[in-house]
């Protein structure tokens, strides 16, 4: 159930995580911030917080939710979880010459070369992606020289059968890190946790506060700046928003010639942020009309899209 509550310039929107999924955290409301501990009480949840740098100048934060007298075992959980994660991102930075995703580049059509299970887990969600924008979505830099089609993947080998053909995951894995983070909180037992990184969050559990809070903004409105707060649990929040992290041409092009975009931001919900982020890439190129119809079509996602006018579009759901 999603309830709407309009105030002046500012619209509300609660979104309720039964709708998606997921593992159900407390509801409790201390409300103590203090992300070093310091003056956190041991019996009161308190909301402890870090953030990285990671290779390929990705941002991340994360924000975990625990007991006070937890202060030690939560620092562990960010170290393992930070250390994870840069491993991954350093294999899947481009600009690394020694990553994975560059030695890929590197052997476009000349052969296969080995990779790792989070290159291919990263490389099956662009292409779920791309199937569902129709090529809107594309991971390939250079669409005069080939696109997703010609990716071969066998077993842990890839293949880019164009020479001169390169791929990037800049697209994409913000949302494929912020999983991984929750992933590895999850996994260490803890039950309310936020990361962000880049313009894509995965939650899980609830804040001190409440429900996790992520917000869509009309900046670019002509008289006051609009938007909707998104209380979210347990889902993903990707957008894309014009002049910050859009897409600027369109991949199913054959030359790479500017877009022009006849929408200002398009923001989409699932239980996967790497999906959130790939979605809202592709249906900002597909604009408003194509991305209200093809948002009902895919199980679990919604949207929220504003158009050029400053309109938001809000899928069936929502």
């Amino acid at each position: 159930m999603f309830k709407i509550t309009v105030f002046t310039f500012t619209l509300f929107l609660l979104f309720y995580s039964n709708i998606l999924l997921a593992k159900a955290g407390t509801s409790s409301k201390d409300s103590e911030w203090d992300p070093y501990g310091n003056t956190c009480k041991a019996t009161e949840r308190c909301t402890f917080s870090r953030r990285e740098f990671l290779p390929g100048n990705i941002s991340a934060k994360v924000e975990i939710v625990s007991l006070g007298a937890y202060k030690s075992n939560v620092d562990s959980v960010f170290d393992y979880i930070f250390s994870e994660v840069r491993r991954v991102a350093g294999l899947l930075d481009e600009n690394n010459p020694s990553s994975e995703i560059s030695k890929v580049n590197a052997n476009a059509g000349v052969g296969f070369v080995e990779v790792g299970p989070e290159f291919i887990m990263l490389i099956k969600a662009a292409k779920k992606a791309n199937l569902w924008t129709q090529g809107a979505f594309d991971i390939s830099l250079a669409p005069e020289i080939g696109n997703f089609k010609h990716i071969k993947i066998s077993g842990n080998l890839v293949f880019l059968k164009k020479k001169g053909m390169r791929i990037s995951f800049k697209n994409i894995i913000d949302g494929y890190i912020a999983d991984l983070l929750i992933r590895g909180i999850y996994n260490s037992n803890l039950n309310d946790a936020l990361a962000e990184v880049g313009h894509t969050s995965r939650s899980i559990g609830t804040s001190v506060a409440g429900n996790w809070r992520t917000q869509v903004d009309d900046s670019e409105g002509t008289y006051a700046k609009r938007g909707i707060t998104l209380d979210t649990s347990n889902v993903s929040v990707g957008s894309a928003i014009r002049g910050v992290n859009a897409p600027t041409f369109d991949p199913r092009w054959a030359r790479q010639e500017p877009l022009v975009p006849s929408c200002r931001s398009v923001t989409i919900i699932s239980r996967n942020a790497a999906i959130s982020e790939a979605l809202a890439q592709g249906l900002y190129i597909l604009g408003p009309e194509r991305g209200m119809e093809l948002i009902p079509t895919l199980q679990n996602i919604r949207g929220v899209i504003v158009n050029n006018s400053g309109n938001f579009l809000k899928s069936p759901g929502l």
